[in-house]
């Protein structure tokens, strides 16, 4: 389950368009996988505790709340090509 979660966590926090921030440069440089083509940091926060919520849903259709807490990071960025060229959600999940 955590291998169909955790594509989609990346592949919202990749296209949430955020309002324009800082980025703080120790985050830029711990994110965990390098950036790709004609994208543009937007946002990175860092937190040495919080709470994530999500929802999965199993084989059978059954939806689960998760809720995960440590150390979170949260990235977002902005495409800036042409928009039927943006990556898949596979080709992010693969670049990380």
């Amino acid at each position: 389950m955590t291998k169909r979660i955790l594509p989609a966590v990346i592949f919202i926090s990749l296209y949430s368009y955020v309002a324009m921030a800082q980025a703080n440069g120790n985050c830029e440089q711990n994110i965990g996988f390098s950036m790709l083509p004609n994208h543009q940091l937007m946002t990175c926060e860092e937190k040495e505790f919080d709470a994530f919520t999500f929802f999965t849903t199993d084989k059978g259709g059954n939806r689960t709340e998760l809720v995960k807490e440590g150390a979170l990071t949260k990235v977002s960025y902005k495409w800036l090509g042409e928009w039927e060229k943006r990556p898949s959600g596979l080709q992010i999940y693969r670049n990380y």
